[in-house]
This record gives C-alpha cells, sequence and structure tokens, in this order.
C-alpha cells in the first residue's frame, strides 16, 4: 500500500516546481542581430554640445535637443507570455524633467517610435511570442527651461541619465551623454569715446546744430551668437535730455561749457531716438558674426549766454536678446 506523501515533502516539491518555471521563464528570451555576441548593457552616449541660451524663451520651453538611432538589439520571445521593457531615468519629475545643477535647465529623455513619443520613464509590455527590432527607436535628449532665468554654465559628462531594462533578460541598454555648455546669447562690446574736437563759437549762429559737420562714430559689437530672432540696442542719457525731439542732451557737472548741449543722429543724420529700443537690422539669425551701429555726435546751442570750455557728456548702451 503507497502511503501519501507527508505535507513536509509535498511543500518542497512545490517550492522545486515553482524555481523551475521562473527558470524558464527567463530563458525564453534572447538577444539576435548584430548585438548578440556583445557585452549588455550597450552604451548609447549623446555627444557633447554647446546650446545658446535665448532669454526670451519662455518656461517649458525646449533650449536644444538632440535625437540618436537605438542600438541594433532585437528581442526574440518564442514562449507564450508578456515582455516587458523599463524605460528609466533617474530623478524624473512627473513630466518626465530631470533637474540639474544649472539654475532653470532641465532635461527630458523621449523615445520615439513609428511617429510616437514616450517619455521617460515608462514601461512597454508585450505579448510573446515575439520579434521586438528596439533599432526602430531612437532617443531624444531635450534641455527645458525650468524657470525664469537660466544660468549658462557646463554639465559634465554623465554616464546614467537613462536606462532600458527588460525584466526577463535584465539591463540591456545604458544611457549616458557627453558635457553640455550653455551659453549666454550675448555680444561682446566695449566702452566708446567721441573726440568732439575744438568748435569756435562763431559756429553757433543762434539756438540748434553748429554749423560744422558732426562726428561720426560706431558703436562694436562682436561675437554675436547665431540662433536668435532678433538684436536691439537702446541708448540712453546719463546727463538730462533738454529736447527729446531732437534727442540733445546736457553737459555733465564736469563741463565747464555753457549754453550748449549735445545731438546723437544715426548715420543718415536724424535725430536718434533715446530711451527707445531699436533694431540691429543687419543682424543675421544663420550666423550670427560681427556688428558696428554708425552713429554721428554733434554740439547743439541750446540759449544764451554762450560761453567757451570744457564739454563733456556720458550716455549709457544696452542690448537686448531676443
Amino acid at each position: 500500500m503507497t502511503r501519501p506523501p507527508s505535507p513536509g515533502v509535498h511543500a518542497l516539491l512545490l517550492t522545486l516546481l515553482l524555481g523551475g518555471q521562473a527558470a524558464m521563464a527567463q530563458s525564453d528570451c534572447r538577444i539576435e542581430g548584430a548585438a548578440s555576441n556583445a557585452r549588455l548593457p550597450l552604451r548609447l552616449d549623446f555627444p557633447g554640445k554647446d546650446f545658446m541660451l535665448d532669454p526670451s524663451l519662455p518656461i517649458g520651453a525646449t533650449i536644444g535637443k538632440l535625437t540618436l538611432k537605438a542600438a541594433p538589439v532585437r528581442i526574440a520571445c518564442d514562449v507564450p507570455g508578456r515582455h516587458e521593457l523599463d524605460y528609466r531615468a533617474p530623478r524624473a519629475d512627473a513630466a518626465g524633467i530631470v533637474a540639474t545643477d544649472l539654475r532653470g535647465i532641465g532635461y527630458r529623455l523621449t523615445r520615439h517610435r513609428a511617429g510616437r513619443a514616450s517619455a521617460f520613464p515608462h514601461t512597454r509590455s508585450q505579448t510573446a511570442p515575439l520579434r521586438d527590432d528596439l533599432e526602430a527607436d531612437s532617443y531624444e535628449l531635450a534641455f527645458v527651461k525650468t524657470d525664469a532665468v537660466s544660468a549658462a554654465g557646463s554639465l559634465d559628462r554623465a554616464p546614467d541619465i537613462g536606462a532600458v531594462t527588460s525584466r526577463q533578460m535584465g539591463p540591456l541598454l545604458s544611457i549616458g551623454m557627453g558635457r553640455m555648455n550653455f551659453k549666454a546669447a550675448t555680444c561682446s562690446s566695449t566702452d566708446v569715446t567721441v573726440e568732439m574736437g575744438k568748435q569756435a563759437i562763431s559756429a553757433f549762429a543762434g539756438v540748434g546744430p553748429a554749423k560744422t559737420s558732426p562726428r561720426p562714430f560706431f558703436i562694436h559689437l562682436a561675437r554675436c551668437p547665431a540662433g536668435l530672432r532678433a538684436i536691439q540696442y537702446q541708448l540712453d542719457a546719463v546727463t538730462p535730455i533738454v529736447d527729446a525731439a531732437q534727442s540733445v542732451i546736457a553737459l555733465d557737472g564736469a563741463a565747464s561749457a555753457r549754453g550748449v548741449g549735445i545731438q546723437l543722429l544715426d548715420q543718415y543724420g536724424a535725430p536718434l531716438p533715446l530711451a527707445t529700443p531699436l533694431t540691429l537690422s543687419d543682424y543675421h539669425p544663420g550666423s550670427g558674426g560681427h556688428y558696428k551701429i554708425p552713429l554721428q555726435a554733434r554740439y547743439y546751442r541750446l540759449s544764451d549766454p554762450l560761453r567757451a570750455g570744457s564739454v563733456r557728456a556720458a550716455m549709457t548702451f544696452t542690448i537686448s536678446y531676443q
């Protein structure tokens, strides 16, 4: 007469059966294609790049982005069941954005396939048997403005900004990035001194500009960045504006001359609007470069009495970027 197994033996047999099933499920999937003999996880690294910070971008806008094709990996699963891939981005918030050490700059990883975009982190579940060609995916690394002010600076190389892991086979892909540099969108310029020269009192017939020719000068803008919509400049008087319509400013306290001011003109001889944004008309968004703004200055008689002496005035020059 055969005796039934004791409860202790039965429990031991059940544990062994369950362990055998788990091992079979893991071995039901494999890597095929060009990466079949490669050591996993494979590497996918976004190359380092320079980005220009456009101060006019709204919060949430993309500062710049990079796109890479996925590694040549094909997953083959022959036994019926579920195959799941986890797309991970450490420290991503609910919108998929990862904060960086630079104020106002975050990044987002996105997977693209067949016109569909899926931001990290997410999980993709499929029914086996299947052949899943991961080379059909592309990955996008987008840097996003997250604050009203974005700080210029650099993000050092990071080897682990994202990962793709198979729940059946383990890590498949490790995603990193090179050094990313973020530069303020600015032109370089220097102070300008305009030597007005000596002017005889006889050159002033009455209230208004001197009879002699204006003094031409240039404001130089160097290394202006490409990619902006426009560059604007503005001149503001440090000393009081005497006649806004004629763009005439008063002399400062160190000047000894009396009854005279300085008039600012554009390159055509028309009064240059003060305290007013003016567009740099020859800026090229595609290339940026070096520019010069041609302007003129001349003496302008304000009133009597007119007294000879030194002449000095000051203005500030402001550049804004759009």
